[in-house]
């Protein structure tokens, strides 16, 4: 298991963002999950600046883009 989040940067304050909107280098994090036999990616986000909802199918289409399964 990995756990998973993101942050970025809003009007000079440090934000969480979703996975793979943010400033992580998301690609090689997973890449790396692969290698080291990740199975399960949970995603923690702490804080919306949208839609709940929205944001969980914003994180979950980036993790699909970077070959992670449902």
């Amino acid at each position: 298991m990995i756990q998973l989040k993101d942050y970025g940067i809003y009007d000079g304050q440090p934000i969480f963002m979703e996975v793979g909107e943010g400033n992580l280098n998301f690609s090689r994090i997973i890449k790396e999950a692969k290698k080291a036999g990740v199975k399960w990616y949970i995603v923690e986000q702490d804080l919306y600046q949208q839609d709940p909802f929205d944001s969980v199918k914003i994180g979950f289409n980036h993790l699909k883009a970077m070959g992670v399964d449902d």
